[in-house]
């Protein structure tokens, strides 16, 4: 029960956020049309479902772990960097 009352609650507050961005078409106060309240509340819903996204990428903590400063530390790093320019890359490391 307590988490359809939060799961109410979410959507309450989500409605409310999408009709603040559709101002011309929707009036808060004179919710009386059917499908716009129904297109409202799927939405919100839709929204608090909706999982994250898990990949956030981060140059620098991309660049710490591949990048040519990390390569060079170790012995197998400058081995892959040997390698590569063996093979005639003209980019040693990858772009994040």
């Amino acid at each position: 029960m307590r988490k359809l009352k939060f799961l109410w609650a979410g959507v309450l507050d989500w409605s409310k956020c999408i009709l603040k961005s559709y101002p011309q078409t929707v009036n808060p106060k004179k919710l009386r049309n059917k499908k716009i309240m129904q297109f409202v509340f799927k939405t919100a819903i839709i929204f608090l479902l909706m999982p994250k996204r898990t990949y956030q990428p981060k140059k620098a903590k991309f660049l710490r772990t591949h990048g040519f400063r990390k390569r060079s530390r170790s012995k197998e790093g400058r081995k892959v960097l040997k390698r590569r320019i063996g093979k005639g890359r003209k980019v040693l490391i990858p772009k994040p």
